[in-house]
């Protein structure tokens, strides 16, 4: 394997060319000039993030600019997520000609275990729109985005393919990857004290007794399995102005085998106007026809409701560790979303759940 950048600073038009020759979507030509911008954020792929603006030389002689995306690692290699680099290189190179839905054209994708390093290489998305963290979709997006998640849903539901590839894990590996908390965990009581005010008082007292709820939510969980994104929300999406193109997801690096109705609530806790709560069960059941006109029809709809009602509970993980180590971008993320969060509860009654089953 070819040495993978550094930095962007390594991503010359000779390593460029080295990278794509073996690219059989690449569309050809020999790249002549590179220009990076930084495109970083709360809401980007990751922390190392740029734009290529590339000169691309055809055989006649002729160039053409053309706009490519990499994706590298984190430069402080403290905080680099080896096992979600290699995860999303893998389903780049190994599952996205199959997934069934569109996922950005990936020139390659590559993981080097020794030295930590990934590099990602694909087109730039244009011609539409990418969300931020937390942002609120209208109702035309949110019925794209389901049908999206359908398509995937079904295209994988049940499928032998998901114990035969080396590469997905399983909803129980990636829980405990998220964060691991054992009860007395202080990461909890942290997470109240910053944000504990933001909370009605009963789902505050169920967060202060997570770890002993979140092995109950994953085990009633139904035994429904599929092809899941697990961060499916709007920084991760990509919906196109033409309302007849089909919508793009992408970072893949969370992508599990696991309950369908674990992307419904990755979505719907962030996507949906808390004054549309009342609105959740329609909008899954909305997903639940989707899926039947698909031929998934051993998915009771009553199930499926629970199945998502355990998986917002399930989704309160995430806040929590992200609270563990809490920089200002991360505060104001947190501030917006755990109000939406404790609407959800409100109006599905989610935690009835832990003292029903």
């Amino acid at each position: 394997m070819r040495p993978l950048p550094a930095t962007v600073i390594d991503v010359t038009p000779g390593w460029l060319n080295a990278a794509l020759a073996g690219a059989q979507n690449w569309p050809g030509g020999a790249v002549t000039s590179v220009e990076a911008e930084p495109i970083s954020g709360q809401d980007s792929l990751a922390s190392a993030v740029s734009r290529l603006t590339v000169e691309v030389e055809q055989a006649d002689g002729s160039r053409e600019p053309l706009q490519l995306l990499v994706k590298l690692h984190d430069p402080d290699a403290s905080t680099r997520a080896d096992g979600y680099y290699a995860a999303e290189a893998y389903f780049y190179r190994e599952i996205a000609p199959r997934a069934g839905i569109p996922v950005p054209a990936t020139y390659m994708a590559e993981f080097d275990t020794e030295t930590r390093r990934l590099a990602i290489i694909q087109e730039f998305l244009s011609g539409g729109r990418i969300g931020s963290t937390g942002q609120i979709m209208d109702s035309d997006d949110l019925q794209r985005v389901l049908a999206a998640l359908a398509t995937l849903h079904a295209a994988w539901w049940e499928s032998p393919d998901l114990g035969r590839l080396s590469g997905v894990r399983t909803f129980d590996t990636m829980r405990r990857s998220i964060i691991q908390l054992e009860p007395g965990d202080p990461r909890v009581r942290n997470f109240l004290d910053w944000f504990g005010d933001l909370l009605s008082p009963a789902l505050a007292d169920s967060i202060g007794s997570m770890p002993g709820w979140l092995e109950k939510v994953e085990a009633n969980l139904s035994t429904r399995t599929t092809l899941v994104h697990l961060d499916c929300s709007a920084k991760n999406i990509f919906i196109p102005d033409d309302a007849d193109r089909v919508l793009v997801m992408f970072d893949w690096a969370l992508f599990a085998a696991g309950n369908p109705a674990l992307d419904l609530a990755t979505l719907l806790c962030q996507s949906v106007d808390p004054a549309d709560h009342d609105r959740l069960r329609a909008l899954v059941g909305t997903y639940h026809a989707m899926i039947v006109e698909k031929g998934i029809d051993d998915y009771d709809l009553d199930v499926l409701w629970d199945d998502f009602r355990l998986a917002c509970l399930w989704w309160l993980v995430r806040p929590v560790g992200l609270a563990s180590i809490l920089t200002s971008d991360r505060e104001a993320h947190l501030k917006k979303i755990v109000p939406l969060l404790d609407s959800v509860m409100a109006h599905t009654g989610a935690p009835e759940l832990l003292g029903q089953r």
